[in-house]
């Protein structure tokens, strides 16, 4: 029998693309958009002229395929939540911040760059395969709370709505872990506070356990004025409340 452990590890070679796009991402991070010329990519990338206007007929188009990359990476991580078909609307919401906040410490570099860029103009390259698997990540979002929104347990609201409300707070936080991430803790540790607000904000339904206590007492005021308008006196008092 041949000797496996002295058997070189064979590995799969990167493609063009692929070098392009790494060099241009490292560059980007590095030295931000503006600052980064089509030669400086070709420079780090090791490929020609030729080979790179290839693939990419622009830095722009270049830009456009990094963040549809990144952003295709981060639904399929989307995709695998609603895959398991949670059983409880809490169980949806709690799956669908997780992932967010694991593809992010997983892939900093990747989700440093989606957050730079922000969002691609309309104009880009890559705009039109963006908005197609935006709209085909929301149509599997849709069939998968429609069950909830059915019974009543979800709030009817627009798309843009619910996707701020369940994941805007979470890719705030983990805007704020990339920028210091040596110091600041995993945002995973925030997860079910997370949770429990996006189910209050799209149920309307305090999370139990918040403390929140209606109001007891309260101050009225009153302030007279006459004919013209003018103040002709006033005063205040505190009351009780009575719930009603």
């Amino acid at each position: 029998m041949p000797d496996e452990s002295n058997t070189p590890l064979v590995t799969e070679p990167i493609n063009t693309r692929e070098k392009i796009l790494q060099a241009a991402s490292a560059c980007f991070l590095e030295d931000g958009y503006e600052h980064t010329s089509v030669a400086r990519i070709r420079e780090r990338s090791g490929v020609s002229n030729g080979a790179l206007f290839h693939h990419f007929p622009s830095k722009d188009a270049i830009l456009g395929a990094l963040y549809v990359d990144a952003i295709g990476s981060a639904q399929r991580s989307l995709y695998a939540v609603l895959a398991r078909k949670p059983d409880t609307l809490r169980q949806t919401i709690r799956g669908v911040i997780e992932s967010i906040l694991r593809w992010t410490v997983k892939h900093p570099d990747d989700a440093q760059l989606v957050y730079s860029i922000g969002h691609l103009e309309r104009d880009s390259p890559a705009r039109e395969e963006l908005d197609a698997q935006n709209r085909q990540l929301m149509d599997a979002v849709n069939e998968t709370l429609a069950p909830f929104v059915e019974s009543g347990e979800l709030r009817r609201m627009p798309n843009l709505a619910l996707i701020s409300v369940v994941t805007g707070p979470a890719h705030h936080i983990c805007q704020y872990w990339l920028i210091d991430r040596e110091n600041m803790p995993e945002p995973i540790g925030l997860l079910d506070v997370l949770t429990d607000a996006a189910v209050a904000g799209i149920t309307g339904t305090p999370a139990e356990g918040t403390g929140a206590q209606p109001a007891r007492r309260g101050r009225v005021t009153v302030e007279l004025v006459d004919a013209d308008g003018n103040p002709a006196g006033g005063g205040s008092a505190q009351i009780e409340l009575e719930e009603r």
